[in-house]
């Protein structure tokens, strides 16, 4: 996935999910701009509470080391030991349970319009390759889906749209590819109207 084509896109977006994403995530990225601490609902502290509880299983997780592998008949043996019997440190693979988990409750916070709880959540899991999770969080983004009663963007991002619908798309969300045809239709049209970020989204579709 080229996710570093379009990590610039990130910081053009509003300042509130500016700062929901610094915050949330610790300033993760050093490329994040400093932002102004928020607060109220839109610091997304239930969202930010379901992040502290599966990165913490995961530390959990990353201490337990590899899981044996059983089978049938035989002794359990150690996962990713190669010929020789040398074992082999790995990491604890993605926890899909977990991440489900994060899209979940993030549905649910949109349903209660809880939004900024959502949008952190669909991000979260989106960025640790729930598909599901990509494909709302692109939603969000979309000039053809976005509306203000379910996003917190002052306006759609359609660099993010692309590139999320792209990941949801390699996980197997067969609707991303039609939104992405739709949004590539769109593009053309502002395009046309003098939209030069539209005119640069679609060499996107020339690579």
């Amino acid at each position: 996935m080229k996710r570093q084509v379009f990590i610039g896109g990130a910081v053009s977006v509003a300042v509130v999910i500016g700062g929901i994403l610094y915050f949330g995530f610790g300033g993760r990225d050093s490329g994040s701009p400093t932002l102004a601490p928020i607060t109220g609902p839109e610091r997304a502290e239930e969202a930010r509470g379901v992040i502290a509880d599966i990165e913490r299983a995961r530390e959990g997780a990353a201490a337990e080391g590899p899981r044996p592998v059983e089978r049938p008949g035989s002794p359990a043996e150690p996962a990713d030991q190669p010929a020789g019997g040398a074992a082999v440190a790995t990491t604890p693979a993605a926890p899909a349970a977990e991440l489900d988990t994060a899209f979940s409750r993030a549905e649910a916070f949109r349903k209660a319009g809880q939004l900024a709880d959502a949008q952190l959540l669909y991000f979260y899991a989106a960025r640790d390759g729930h598909p599901r999770a990509a494909f709302e969080y692109a939603s969000m983004n979309d000039p053809n889906h976005h509306s203000p009663e379910t996003s917190l963007l002052a306006k759609p991002d359609a660099f993010q749209a692309y590139r999320w619908y792209t990941a949801a798309i390699e996980g197997g969300v067969a609707a991303a590819q039609e939104r992405l045809e739709a949004l590539r239709e769109w593009a053309v049209a502002a395009a046309a109207d003098g939209d030069h970020e539209a005119d640069r989204l679609l060499l996107q579709w020339e690579q």
